[in-house]
């Protein structure tokens, strides 16, 4: 079967015993070694074993002529997509490369529905009919032989545990495994950073806090951290004051008009851009102006680390909601209600049947336990909001051609995790107990930052929840550009009145605004030209799909 790898420009190549891979790997990582300086014969099980071996993030494809074989890591830290065209296979981690070569590319009109309520398309679909996507943890191999065969295989998935009383492990059992394991992940970074510079975006939650402290409790001296966000905002003063009291450079980046509107309309926001849509993405700005000010600054140095936190508190338990713990039986309904909540809100209310057939693979019938509901739950998020929003906001670092690694997405700590009792990820108790011990012991006072305590009661979700569903017309369109002009990048900063208040009377968040608008640009993106003229930019229409 003849392969034609396409815009694979980052990764690295080896041909050997007739075997061509193409591989994206952390350069200290076994995959990367064994590949680029082993003398190991190759075959294409071979490079199953080490791929399937391997704990860090990686991609990998590779070909002996007559079979294919290609895998994502457990969060899809490197996309891959592919097409089966006349002339063989063709292969890529750029959607757009494979969209441009096909002579008359046809939209999935259900693909697009489901990614403009929820930010990304689900499975291995993207919004091109012919254009597929390898899932996280998933692999496929591709035979040419007289059977052609398609095997798709899963080598990481979350596994969840019945536990009791007796057979469970102590809480200070635990503690000192997951410090263990710790220790050990941030050695490696360390050993792979060489005494560059390791930047943490720092905010005031508890993931980037723990690497923080993590890092300086190995004594790691080249280190800087910064925030973001409108100027006075409580979350930037804790962070501040958490790397005051470490001793640790720290820098603030105010976001204003002035400074959104200068990095929007720069060449490498369009990149970037078309590298985290991928045709099934939504790209997370936020980042995104903070990097790019301060490499251009300085702050940033060009070989450095960015070590963003994501995302420990998923692994913790941090995304479950409470009613799993309060019954002995969960139904499919629940289920497919929280999904919708958490996941389908870019705007307003998704219809029951697009999210009903968004949910149908769920392995889910009447019922099912408590841990069953959990694992369920997890699974699609990881697959589809972690993948491919949170994990993929890191191509902002690619764009600007910035070094990254995700330590909280290694194997290992992921794998703890699995087998931890559910009762200790209820609101992420364990971990959270086990931070803050840390930070105590590191001498850390800061607290947490956490919203007022009204804000986040069950009262005022309950209220907003009402209100939201009421048809108050004009009262709702007004409070979500109140809402607009209140965060931390105001969308009247980059696009007219006339298209947020179209946007608002459609019921879209924040994040809802910039997905309309990159439906609406999406010749850009998916072409090579680049728009650089606010003018230009600003006299779009707003567009339905």
């Amino acid at each position: 079967m003849r392969i034609v790898c396409k815009d694979l420009h980052s990764w690295q190549q080896v041909k050997r015993n007739g075997i061509d891979v193409r591989f994206s790997a952390n350069p200290e990582s076994i995959l990367f070694q064994e590949l680029k300086h082993g003398d190991i014969a190759l075959s294409i099980e071979r490079v199953k074993f080490l791929t399937l071996a391997e704990r860090s993030n990686h991609a990998v494809i590779a070909s002996d002529g007559d079979r294919i074989f290609a895998a994502c890591d457990c969060v899809r830290s490197t996309p891959i997509f592919y097409m089966e065209a006349t002339d063989g296979l063709q292969v890529s981690n750029s959607f757009v490369a494979l969209w441009q070569s096909l002579e008359a590319p046809r939209f999935d009109n259900e693909a697009v529905e489901v990614f403009k309520h929820t930010g990304f398309t689900i499975g291995e679909g993207t919004i091109c009919k012919k254009i597929k996507q390898i899932r996280a943890g998933e692999y496929v191999i591709w035979n040419s032989g007289d059977a052609q065969e398609t095997t798709f295989g899963t080598y990481h998935e979350l596994k969840y545990i019945e536990t009791d009383d007796e057979a469970a492990k102590s809480e200070l059992g635990l503690r000192e495994e997951l410090d263990q394991i710790l220790i050990t992940l941030v050695q490696e970074l360390i050993s792979a950073a060489g005494g560059r510079q390791i930047v943490l975006p720092l905010s005031g939650g508890r993931d980037s806090r723990l690497l923080l402290l993590l890092l300086c409790r190995q004594g790691y001296n080249n280190l800087a951290t910064f925030t973001y966000g409108r100027k006075g905002n409580a979350e930037s003063e804790i962070s501040r004051r958490v790397a005051k009291s470490l001793g640790i450079s720290w820098k603030f980046v105010e976001y204003d008009r002035e400074l959104i509107r200068r990095h929007w309309y720069d060449s490498r926001r369009i990149r970037f851009e078309r590298e985290a849509f991928n045709g099934c993405s939504l790209p997370i700005y936020q980042d995104y102006f903070a990097v790019s000010e301060l490499k251009q600054s300085g702050y940033i140095h060009k070989d450095a680390f960015i070590v963003p936190g994501h995302t420990a508190d998923f692994n913790a338990g941090g995304h479950l909601p409470n009613f799993i713990f309060q019954r002995d039986s969960v139904s499919f309904s629940d289920v497919q209600k929280e999904i919708a909540r958490k996941h389908f809100h870019m705007f307003h209310h998704a219809q029951t049947s697009v999210v009903r057939r968004s949910l149908k693979h769920l392995n889910i019938q009447r019922g099912c336990s408590p841990v069953n509901a959990a694992l369920e739950l997890d699974k699609f998020n990881l697959a589809e909001r972690q993948a491919k929003l949170i994990v993929n906001s890191c191509r902002a670092y690619n764009a600007l051609e910035i070094d990254w690694r995700l330590p909280f997405w290694d194997i290992r700590f992921v794998n703890f995790w699995n087998t931890i009792d559910l009762k200790l990820r209820r609101d992420k108790v364990f971990y959270n107990g086990f931070v803050d011990h840390m930070s105590e012991v590191m001498g850390l006072t800061v607290p947490v930052y956490s919203r007022r305590i009204f804000a986040s009661s069950w009262l005022r979700k309950a209220i907003r929840r009402i209100v939201d569903y009421l048809p108050l017309g004009d009262f709702q369109a007004r409070r979500r550009i109140h809402l607009y002009r209140n965060a931390m990048i105001d969308p009247h900063w980059l696009f007219s009145d006339e298209f947020v208040v179209k946007c608002a009377e459609n019921g879209a968040s924040l994040n809802g605004i910039f997905l309309q608008a990159l439906l609406n640009d999406l010749p850009t993106v998916l072409t090579e030209r680049n728009l650089n003229k606010p003018d230009e930019f600003e006299e779009r229409g707003f567009s339905e799909w």
